[in-house]
């Protein structure tokens, strides 16, 4: 099982950076280059879930992880280097498709295909 931390990268606000599946795929088709997990650095993959919809302050449970929205992500150069475009970080802000950082309210573990439950 994996664990969660709020000792990562980013400061606390930003221990966690959620982006969707949904949104990966997006960005295959139109790219035309195979854009997998972990392809815009983040380190939880989201499915089902619209993250274009999410509300800084609201909370998700993930395994024993309670997490909480602080903000979306503002891309910089850093993104455009990953990508080896530097036209990416302005296209990826033009598309609403940006995720979310969270911060770890609770420490716990969590598991590929646990369920994400929001909690208002």
């Amino acid at each position: 099982m994996a664990r969660l931390t709020a000792r990562l990268t980013g400061g606390p606000g930003e221990a966690v950076y959620a982006y969707a599946a949904e949104d990966e795929r997006w960005w295959t088709e139109e790219l035309g280059v195979e854009i997998g997990p972990v392809s815009f650095g983040e380190n939880l993959t989201t499915a089902g879930l619209d993250l274009n919809d999410a509300v800084v302050g609201e909370r998700w449970q993930v395994g024993s992880v309670l997490l909480q929205v602080t903000q979306p992500r503002i891309p910089c150069y850093k993104l455009g280097i990953r990508m080896g475009d530097d036209r990416v970080p302005a296209r990826f802000a033009a598309t609403r498709r940006h995720g979310v950082y969270l911060r770890i309210v609770q420490e716990g573990g969590l598991r590929a295909g646990d369920e994400i439950e929001v909690l208002h």
